[in-house]
């Protein structure tokens, strides 16, 4: 494992120089960053299946910080409250744990004066108490610029909504939500850790193998490298120098306790994380849908064909081939925001006569997925949705 660099490439801890860069995650990561770069604080949730990449999607985070968040601490521990949590937190910043209340809000207000803002991350946040809870929401607000981060499982969510919760629960937004890989961006996601080993002797991957890894796993990347990490680990030991086929993987499976999961050829529209909706009754939620409509009218434009009436032999419904493609695995750049054209007259599109080729499919498919997000298209991307999405 050493020899061939496995057990660093392959390892679970999370590791910036590892991360791979979905096009979902970094809509994500995107989205992370903007709620900071406000300058605004409070509370912000980030949840997620154990192990698919929220920690590190964090790390990444962390070393791209906006201003005005100078100072930043972390923190990974799920039984701490009251006295015992302010000492962890007051620690963390650097701060003296004597008396951990008086030297918190005294060096927040005094970073909050000089403009200096404060972000706490709280990782495995799903074992905190509703006192801790609680403690943490007392922390924010006023004139303290602090923004903490709680980053848990699915368990996390649930204590949210807890009864005892309720008065506080709309402060802990916005909340977003870290997902599986696809298959491809698994297959993409195994080959990107391969190549970072040391290549030479190492054993292979049938196509087999990597649709089998990403159904045991889920699409799961940290049960991913678990799988890899023994299946090379046994292929070494063999020294048959055969690939590694499906029925290893099958068995190296069983062996973990993992059960496969049967998945569509093709990924369902959902990307692989997606933002949940901001809290109840939020004004911008209603700002969201007013951004929309301009987008939408915008690809009404794109289907438009001058000259053409709706018929009644058409569907009720065209949807475009692309629709259904998985987003690219490549990262993409952040948008340039553009007013959209007015509303022009809408009539309904002919269905595609011939599926699109498998690269113009995933470019549309980004567009689409970027557009039912809310975010802007920039020249290039409304030329692309207007040409080979039409």
């Amino acid at each position: 494992l050493q020899l061939f660099e496995i057990g660093q490439v392959f390892d679970p801890r999370p590791d910036p120089a590892l991360y791979f860069p979905t096009v979902a995650a970094e809509m994500l990561r995107l989205r992370l960053r903007a709620s900071l770069q406000g300058g605004e604080g409070g509370l912000r949730v980030l949840s997620g299946e154990s192990g698919s990449g929220k920690s590190l999607l964090v790390s990444v985070l962390l070393q791209r910080l906006p201003r005005p968040w100078v100072h930043a601490a972390q923190l990974r521990f799920s039984t701490m409250a009251g006295e015992d949590l302010l000492r962890a937190i007051a620690h963390a910043f650097g701060l003296g744990t004597a008396r951990p209340r008086e030297s918190l809000a005294a060096a927040l207000a005094e970073r909050g004066r000089r403009g200096e803002g404060s972000l706490l991350v709280i990782d495995d946040a799903q074992g905190l108490s509703a006192e801790a809870l609680r403690l943490v929401h007392g922390l924010v607000g006023g004139q303290v610029l602090l923004a903490i981060l709680l980053v848990g499982s699915g368990g996390l969510m649930s204590r949210l909504q807890a009864a005892d919760l309720a008065p506080i629960a709309a402060d802990f937004h916005p909340r977003f939500e870290m997902g599986a890989f696809g298959p491809r961006e698994s297959e993409a996601f195994i080959r990107d850790r391969l190549a970072r080993c040391k290549s030479e002797g190492l054993p292979a991957f049938t196509a087999g193998a990597l649709v089998e890894i990403d159904a045991l796993a889920r699409g799961i990347p940290g049960r991913i490298n678990m799988l890899c990490r023994e299946l090379l680990h046994q292929a070494l030991l063999s020294e048959d120098g055969r690939p590694i086929d499906a029925g290893q993987v099958a068995a190296q499976g069983d062996a973990l306790g993992l059960v496969r999961l049967r998945r569509p050829l093709l990924p369902q529209a959902r990307p692989a994380a997606v933002m949940a909706a901001p809290a109840p009754s939020s004004s911008l939620q209603h700002l969201r849908y007013l951004l929309a409509a301009p987008l939408l009218a915008g690809l009404a434009f794109a289907l438009w064909r001058p000259g053409e009436a709706p018929s009644a032999q058409q569907p009720a419904e065209a949807v475009p081939a692309a629709a259904t493609a998985e987003p690219p695995t490549h990262p993409r750049r952040e948008v340039i925001t553009e007013a959209a054209p007015a509303a022009p007259r809408v009539i309904r599109a002919q269905p595609p006569s011939s599926p699109l080729p498998d690269a113009h499919a995933r470019e549309c498919a980004a567009v689409l997925t970027q557009l039912s997000l809310g975010e802007p298209l920039n020249p290039k991307q409304k030329r692309t949705l207007e040409t080979l999405c039409r």
